[in-house]
């Protein structure tokens, strides 16, 4: 389960995290480590940047995100000793973003389901729910200007599904698509919490691994490799046809490319590579074959 998934899950529970974090509802150090408990690992550390994202649709990375965060509750201090009574972290956040240190501009306000709503149709794919191609570009380019002002690595996933069009051809286009919506939830189950698994176009995957080196994104791409494998979706049931399987290009900035179309390119030439092979093995950009065994 990703984080903005864990949240919206909280709020339907009546948990409100904003209003937890930000000293409107208070709870004892155990109540809150109980909240905690179910959060995927590591997700403390994009916790304050997810939520000012849910409230603002701005990206903060999360060391800009926790300091905005820490402003913004001294500010409703400051507004609530003034109004002699509680404002809430949610409107000193807009005075703090619209007038005190302004960021955002001619500001909406939207319920929670319709700002999922809206979030569904700007960043998610239709049929697999996972992030679209637009997101992705923008999301890349984002990690990578992040990963130079702080030194970072990032590595780049291109995923394709082996012999899609047989099951195609052979199932149909609806099971087809369907297809397509086990091998998205599949690549969201297993991935980490801090990768954005995005579907590309067509029966490709995209996945961006922030923080990233090279190998570590390899084990990752084999561990989904193995995960979509054990899915067992056949062309055929009547033959001994395999199941189908991903082939899966790896690059990371810097070490192959310094720009997001160069990163993807590499990437790409990786996964053409892995198709080419007969294991279909996971490849490394500009590296020999892993020894090992699809």
């Amino acid at each position: 389960m990703s984080l903005a998934e864990r949240l919206r899950e909280l709020e339907q529970r009546g948990i409100d995290l904003v209003a937890i974090l930000g000293g409107d509802v208070a709870v004892t150090p155990r109540e809150f480590q109980e909240i905690l408990r179910g959060f995927p690992r590591g997700a403390e550390d994009l916790l304050y940047s997810e939520l000012l994202y849910q409230i603002t649709l701005r990206r903060f990375d999360e060391k800009e995100a926790a300091e905005l965060w820490r402003l913004i509750a001294r500010h409703k201090e400051r507004l609530n000793a003034e109004l002699k009574r509680n404002v809430g972290f949610r409107v000193a956040l807009l005075d703090y973003l619209t007038n005190k240190q302004p960021r955002v501009r001619a500001v909406r306000i939207l319920s929670g389901p319709e700002f999922d709503d809206v979030m569904a149709q700007v960043n998610m794919d239709a049929l697999t729910s996972v992030y679209n191609r637009g997101c992705f570009a923008a999301q890349l380019a984002r990690e990578l200007e992040r990963a130079q002002r702080y030194s970072a690595k990032v590595s780049l996933l291109m995923l394709d599904i082996d012999n899609f069009k047989l099951y195609n051809d052979t199932r149909g286009h609806v099971a087809g698509d369907e297809a397509l919506k086990a091998v998205a939830a599949c690549l969201q189950a297993t991935a980490r919490v801090t990768d954005l698994v995005c579907r590309y176009g067509g029966d490709e995957f995209a996945i961006i691994c922030p923080r990233t080196v090279k190998h570590d994104a390899l084990t990752l791409a084999d561990r989904l490799r193995k995960a979509v494998k054990n899915l067992g979706l056949v062309p055929d049931v009547r033959t001994a046809a395999e199941p189908i399987t991903l082939s899966v290009g790896v690059a990371s900035y810097p070490d192959d490319a310094d720009a997001p179309k160069a990163l993807i390119e590499c990437a790409d030439q990786a996964l053409y590579r892995a198709k080419d092979e007969a294991g279909r093995l996971a490849r490394l950009a500009g590296a020999p074959p892993p020894r090992t065994e699809p």
